[in-house]
């Protein structure tokens, strides 16, 4: 896998394995989707020649701890790897939005795309670091 290849989740995942804790934030959602979802999404709205605004993105909002504790669960390992903390708490200067979820209902109804769940994203991303 190269640099340009991993993935937030991914370098997540080998922190983990490691026995690192990480901190990740509980009170930011999104709506992450897996990035061969993203790519074959794009690829479907050009094969229709669709036209206006999309939203790509994944069904379920999450939170960047959520998927932690699903990636902790999934190996095995200790609940005390992950912890959780308040994007507020970071007093970088810089303001993040706490919600930035989307919507794909346009994106799928016109185009009958079937988007990975989390669940099978996840597979997706240990598997192609070898650990499921």
């Amino acid at each position: 896998m190269t640099k340009q290849e991993i993935t937030w989740v991914d370098r997540l995942t080998m922190q983990l394995k490691q026995g690192k804790k990480v901190s990740v934030t509980f009170d930011q959602i999104f709506s992450p989707i897996h990035w061969e979802d993203a790519v074959q999404g794009i690829h479907q709205l050009c094969l229709l020649n669709c036209r206006g605004l999309y939203q790509l993105c994944g069904r379920e909002p999450l939170s960047y701890f959520a998927i932690a504790s699903k990636i902790v669960k999934e190996l095995s390992l200790p609940s005390q790897l992950v912890e959780a903390v308040s994007l507020d708490a970071w007093n970088d200067g810089v303001m993040r939005p706490k919600k930035i979820t989307m919507s794909p209902e346009k994106f799928l109804k016109e185009t009958s795309f079937s988007l990975q769940s989390i669940e099978q994203q996840m597979e997706s991303c240990l598997r192609s670091l070898h650990v499921s």
